[in-house]
């Protein structure tokens, strides 16, 4: 796999997008700074430059933007658990990356389209590494780096961009070999399903309901006093002190419970 890097760049997405035809299917764009980092449903992302991960990794392989966000999911996953061993990150849907109740990483997919086609997915990864504390809690929701999950050790950007790469084009293969065995996997992953939960949907719309099941395209299925309902975006409340492994028996599987925040507690949700 081919690592494109950049110093300065509007947005690795963006770059992508644009450049897709040069960066073709399997190459990991990523960037020293992002003056215009983008998240979903309009948000900006601005991180201090050198200190995180911001890349992008552009498919041509795959059916829809939810099955190129697990490919970059997992992969991610597998780089925190190799890098910061000992710690349980968790996908919480549709595009975040979770350790307890703080966000570490946030995924946004963009399709490039073609007279209607699909032609090519660029995913973008942004992933709090070398923040401190301080850093952190001028953002705006409650939120976790990798230095503060190693007790203040620092990492190699460039290291952990070259794994991650590693854990891309594993997970890619995978997908080639089997799409169904990757998507049951960041179906596992989402350590929500089975719970009841809030989600705030583009409107602002708050709707409560069971966290039943992930639909073959990603969709949320949620059922709830109306009957089943499915979203393909929103955010999730997780309550402050969420333990997510108190939720999964020792099977695997999830155990009905409650995931979100009641009045007053903090929401943690947000995207990169």
């Amino acid at each position: 796999m081919r690592i494109l890097h950049l110093e300065t760049v509007d947005s690795t997405n963006t770059y992508a997008l644009h450049h897709f035809a040069d960066v073709a299917d399997s190459v990991l764009v990523s960037a020293a700074e992002q003056t215009s980092g983008r998240g979903r449903l309009g948000r900006k992302w601005l991180a201090p430059p050198g200190r995180n991960i911001t890349a992008s990794f552009a498919m041509s392989r795959v059916q829809s933007g939810f099955h190129a966000g697990a490919i970059v999911g997992l992969a991610s996953l597998d780089l925190v658990r190799e890098t910061v061993p000992g710690t349980r990150p968790y996908f919480k849907w549709p595009n975040d990356i979770y350790i307890g109740d703080a966000k570490l990483a946030g995924i946004l997919c963009e399709g490039l389209l073609d007279h209607g086609r699909l032609r090519g997915v660029v995913a973008g990864l942004g992933m709090n590494v070398n923040l401190s504390p301080g850093n952190i809690a001028s953002i705006d929701r409650k939120a976790v780096s990798l230095k503060m999950l190693a007790k203040g050790q620092e990492f190699s950007l460039p290291r952990l961009i070259e794994r991650l790469a590693f854990f891309l084009e594993e997970w890619y293969i995978k997908y080639d070999c089997s799409r169904d065995s990757v998507l049951a996997e960041w179906r596992r992953e989402n350590r929500l399903l089975g719970m009841t939960i809030e989600v705030v949907d583009p409107a602002g719309n708050v709707i409560e309901g069971r966290f039943s099941a992930i639909d073959d395209d990603g969709s949320m299925i949620l059922d709830t006093a109306r009957g089943r309902e499915l979203f393909r975006c929103g955010d999730v409340r997780i309550a402050r002190g969420f333990d997510p492994d108190k939720n999964i028996r020792p099977d695997g599987t999830p155990t009905p419970g409650r995931g979100f925040a009641t009045r007053g507690e903090e929401e943690g949700t947000g995207d990169e």
